[in-house]
């Protein structure tokens, strides 16, 4: 398999996909860490930056993600 079709982005090769997963999970491992430090969401927005490793993502999208990662994790 070559190209993958998925819902609302470009076609991708399954490498962009695999290196998705892996922002993922390091996006949810630093939301958790800076919730297990007592940060709000909104100081946890400011303080995570993957950009060393993830160069193409985009801080700008990260506010509600992390929201969202709280309100599940708060559960």
């Amino acid at each position: 398999m070559d190209t993958l079709i998925v819902g609302h982005s470009p076609l991708r090769k399954p490498s962009e996909l695999k290196e998705y997963q892996q922002f993922m999970t390091d996006f949810v491992a630093a939301v958790w860490d800076a919730m297990k430090a007592g940060k709000s969401a909104e100081e946890a927005t400011g303080a995570i930056n993957l950009n060393a490793k993830y160069k193409d993502y985009q801080n700008q999208r990260y506010r509600a993600a992390v929201q969202a990662i709280y309100d599940e994790l708060k559960q």
